[in-house]
């Protein structure tokens, strides 16, 4: 049974509901287990966009065309036309860089989660 459920204004499709009644607990569950991770995922998108917004240009290009366009770093460097030494600092500093952002996001965002429970 191909269904979709509407909550929050959330439309979940197809989700395991059994076509029974909302206020089962089950399904209710899964629903809050949805919303759950779909807020999970956009907090930390937004940690991300955020941390990256920090690096330099040149970091950041660094990470895209490795992680994004799979280029190796010698190609990453011939394609902002810098030494490949250069291009191995800039992405080394970059993911040291994205790795204490997001652990510094993390632990402030446990930390307003266990002020709000």
């Amino acid at each position: 049974a191909h269904e979709a459920v509407r909550k929050r204004g959330l439309v979940v499709a197809d989700a395991g509901f059994d076509g029974g009644a909302l206020n089962r607990e089950d399904d209710a569950a899964r629903i809050e287990n949805h919303d759950a991770a779909t807020m999970d995922s956009d907090v930390q998108r937004a940690a991300v966009s955020a941390a990256m917004d920090r690096l330099s240009l040149q970091q950041r290009q660094i990470i895209f065309l490795v992680f994004h366009r799979d280029l190796s770093l010698a190609q990453a460097a011939r394609v902002c036309d810098i030494s490949l030494g250069s291009a191995r600092t800039h992405y080394h500093r970059a993911k040291q860089h994205l790795r204490t952002s997001l652990a510094r996001s993390a632990c402030a965002t446990t930390k307003t989660e266990v002020r709000h429970v």
